[in-house]
């Protein structure tokens, strides 16, 4: 297990380099919060077996993404992501049911051929990738970039089921992971992260904003990865107490391990730890990256009333909506008792 000093200093040395500002959770906006309820209660808990309890916390804990990360978004908007933020929950801790497994592996086949999905749950998941592609209307490259990644995320998690279950059952056991795989952990989490869709999604803060992406494509890459990875290091101290040994960090530091690389383990081995830091420092150069393409630094000056010619309003809107997912994102994470950072969030910014 990672040591837990070590793991929260290297989070809040990233959230001091990247700048981070504290978003303190925001009143309830009826306008969001009432039909999404509706809708848990009444379209989504039917489809499960959840107790009242545990609906309610898979409510607060996916409208807690949205609130804390999209801060000037429109409530229906939000509405729309926030249904199939839920839906990813509950398909990700359900991997064990074969049943609905078996029906994930069809759904791809039937969502191309635009035939119904016969399991509930899934029947409500296409339904939701369908709002989210009417939510980018003619925009066909943004279209993609929110619709795919949640077809992906199933198909990742079909594909992270069967490793698991290989690796367990090989003549090696799951610590195995051969050098040659190196990309692999990065790829299966861009798989099952979602990142782009979400990325899309700054992009889109109601129904009538159009921010030309030509103009913010460059980012994308690195907001996809920032949104991926920091859920890894943030989630990693809960997985750890959970005996969580399938995630990116556990799987990087195998295959890292595997190459020969020096850390600072017994005999210079590389350790989980090492690989924490290695993607604080990856998410803190991903951070400066995309402010710089936004032009983050210039928007505040703008935004604190200074003349800066060269930037316009879609400039400062993007600017803005950008600093809003990473600081509410990060909150969010900290603020969440389901990861148990109550020492960082101490850290970082008091009781």
């Amino acid at each position: 297990m990672v040591a837990s000093a070590n793991y929260t200093t290297y989070i809040q040395q990233l959230l001091r380099e990247m700048g981070y500002r504290h978003v303190p959770r925001s009143e309830p906006d009826a306008r969001f919060w009432d039909p999404y309820h509706d809708w848990m209660v009444n379209t989504l808990g039917p489809t499960l077996t959840y107790s009242s309890k545990q609906l309610a916390q898979l409510e607060v804990h996916a409208g807690g993404i949205m609130d804390f990360g999209y801060p000037f978004t429109d409530p229906s908007l939000k509405l729309i992501y926030v249904k199939l933020t839920a839906m990813v929950i509950v398909i990700d801790g359900a991997m064990d049911d074969e049943e609905l497994c078996a029906q994930i592996a069809m759904f791809t086949n039937r969502f191309y051929r635009g035939e119904p999905q016969p399991n509930g749950l899934l029947a409500l998941y296409q339904q939701s990738c369908i709002e989210v592609s009417d939510m980018f209307g003619d925009d066909a490259i943004l279209r993609n970039m929110g619709v795919i990644p949640w077809i992906d995320f199933l198909d990742a998690c079909l594909m992270e089921k069967q490793i698991v279950k290989d690796l367990m059952e090989g003549p090696r056991g799951a610590s195995y992971v051969d050098a040659s795989g190196l990309n692999f952990p990065r790829y299966l989490r861009s798989k099952s992260g979602i990142g782009e869709a979400y990325a899309a999604a700054i992009l889109k803060a109601n129904p009538e904003q159009n921010i030309p992406l030509l103009k913010f494509c460059r980012a994308i890459p690195d907001m996809s990865f920032y949104i991926e990875v920091m859920n890894d290091v943030l989630s990693f101290h809960k997985e750890e107490l959970e005996g969580e040994t399938y995630n990116l960090i556990n799987l990087r530091t195998r295959s890292l391990s595997a190459t020969g690389a020096r850390g600072t383990g017994t005999d210079g081995t590389w350790t989980a730890l090492d690989t924490v830091k290695l993607l604080c420092d990856e998410l803190r150069d991903a951070a400066g990256r995309i402010d710089s393409i936004v032009r983050l630094k210039q928007c505040d000056r703008k935004m604190q009333g200074e003349v800066v010619a060269e930037l316009d309003d879609v400039d400062v809107d993007m600017a803005r909506q950008w600093r809003g997912f990473r600081d509410g994102y990060v909150s969010w994470h900290l603020d969440c008792s389901r990861y148990q950072l109550e020492s960082v969030r101490m850290m970082v910014h008091g009781p």
